[in-house]
């Protein structure tokens, strides 16, 4: 069985007490290492408000907690030596980010995965940066790929009768609405390719027909069709009515995990 690796922290002493616990450092062979890199990290912080310093160090303190428990239940045979490139980073990334769950997670599994020799493989330096610019949202969306590959994903077009169109709305799906706005998914699903988490592609599109059938029914899709005009007996005039809007589409697309994606999930989330 390991020994503890991080000293508990009480926030109910005063603040200062609370504090100087928060630094303290670990004690056991395992935790030498990551604690000199948490005290030089998170020793020096100075905290202006009272009330915002016990919040802080409360959730710094659940950030310990969790990352203590992640790293003790890797079995001894396969720890390894830490990474300091990646868990020296990690730390450093995570200190704004320690009273954001979610993004805090995904900190704690990158650093336990670095000394797991079972993940070693899947642990990239530059996931530390992602993370650090990560959105809860976005932190969620990536944990849609623990149980599948791809999403469907589509861009909704006005047709004119020249055959041109105008984009309305880009990379636009439906998951994970019930947390987000449209906008804020469109957003986010384009950071997570930004990141090369993702592929974005409207060449390719998932099969079956019931897919992409919600997509008909959205209210920007009510919107748009509000624009159509209806062919008049005997059909368009060109080139006259070449601007006319004549149709209201959407192209269909899926959002398909990377490679690098996929080593993500084992590294960040499993």
């Amino acid at each position: 069985m390991h020994d503890p690796i991080f000293a508990p922290l009480d926030v109910s002493d005063s603040v200062n007490n609370a504090i100087e616990n928060l630094t303290d450092k670990p004690t056991t062979e395992m935790g030498n290492t990551i604690g000199d890199i948490w005290y030089l990290i998170f020793g020096g912080i100075s905290y202006h408000a009272e009330k915002r310093k016990i919040k802080y160090a409360h959730a710094l303190e659940e950030y310990r907690q969790s990352l203590e428990n992640k790293v003790l239940s890797i079995p001894d045979y396969r720890l390894k030596e830490p990474d300091l490139q990646v868990i020296g980073q990690a730390l450093d990334d995570s200190k704004y980010c320690a009273e954001n769950e979610n993004v805090r997670s995904l900190f704690e599994n990158l650093i336990a995965s670095s000394i797991d020799k079972g993940k070693e493989a899947f642990v990239h330096p530059s996931f530390s940066g992602m993370i650090k610019q990560m959105s809860a949202l976005d932190a969620k969306n990536m944990a849609l790929y623990k149980d599948v590959r791809q999403i469907p994903i589509v861009e909704y077009r006005l047709v004119r009768v020249n055959g041109t169109f105008t984009t309305i709305e880009r990379n636009y799906t439906l998951v994970n609405l019930d947390i987000a706005t449209v906008h804020q998914q469109q957003a986010s699903f384009s950071s997570l390719e930004r990141f090369g988490l993702i592929d974005i592609d409207y060449t390719i599109f998932i099969p079956g027909e019931s897919v992409y059938s919600d997509f008909e029914n959205t209210s920007i899709m009510q919107q748009m069709r509000s624009f159509v005009v209806p062919a008049p007996d005997g059909g368009f005039s060109r080139p006259k009515d070449d601007e006319v809007y004549k149709e209201a589409t959407f192209i269909k697309g899926r959002a398909l995990i990377t490679p690098l994606g996929e080593n993500f999930i084992k590294a960040c989330f499993e």
